[in-house]
């Protein structure tokens, strides 16, 4: 009798569950300008600067620096989600507006060389790349002038798992590091 219960249980259980749906909705939200740096499982990457903290990554929307977007999302709660991965994706409808910033508007985020998905290997260059005309490239998408004065700042902290923050400046179409 309690193997017959335990089965009906369970297979009312696997029923239930099985039954689960996404559940999908709209929302606007407001992207600035500029992203954030945060640490994912395996490493640090950039992600969105939303009005709705949760939206770090949007399907189908292509990402400009210097513009606020306000956007029309479909959101989907999932589920079942995959393990290590979000519980919630979310999806470009419409582009509301895409205004660009005025120049000298300033943002912060914080800059570091940690959190690699293989920190020990050779030839990882790390969280900065140093290009041949002036310009730095953060994690491999947001590039940057800097003065001199910043050169050796960057390099250290591209071989540290610490962090500083940045303060950054849009002017005429391009990202400056005007403190560290």
């Amino acid at each position: 009798m309690k193997t017959v219960l335990l089965i009906l249980f369970v297979g009312l259980f696997t029923v239930s569950f099985a039954q689960e749906k996404d559940k999908v909705d709209q929302i606007t939200v407001t992207i600035e300008p500029y992203k954030r740096a945060t640490n994912g499982a395996f490493h640090t990457f950039l992600a969105l600067k939303c009005s709705d903290r949760g939206v770090e990554y949007i399907d189908r929307f292509d990402f400009e620096w210097g513009y606020i977007y306000e956007l029309e999302l479909k959101r989907t709660k999932l589920a079942q989600p995959m393990e290590d991965a979000g519980d919630t994706d979310y999806h470009l409808i419409k582009i509301i507006s895409k205004k660009a910033v005025t120049d000298s508007t300033t943002f912060k985020t914080h800059l570091g060389g940690w959190v690699q998905l293989a920190p020990n290997i050779k030839d990882d260059p790390g969280a900065f790349t140093f290009n041949n005309d002036g310009t730095c490239t953060y994690l491999g998408e947001m590039t940057f002038n800097y003065a001199n004065e910043f050169e050796e700042k960057l390099r250290a902290l591209n071989k540290s798992e610490g962090y500083k923050k940045g303060t950054f400046m849009f002017l005429k179409g391009e990202i400056y590091l005007i403190s560290l």
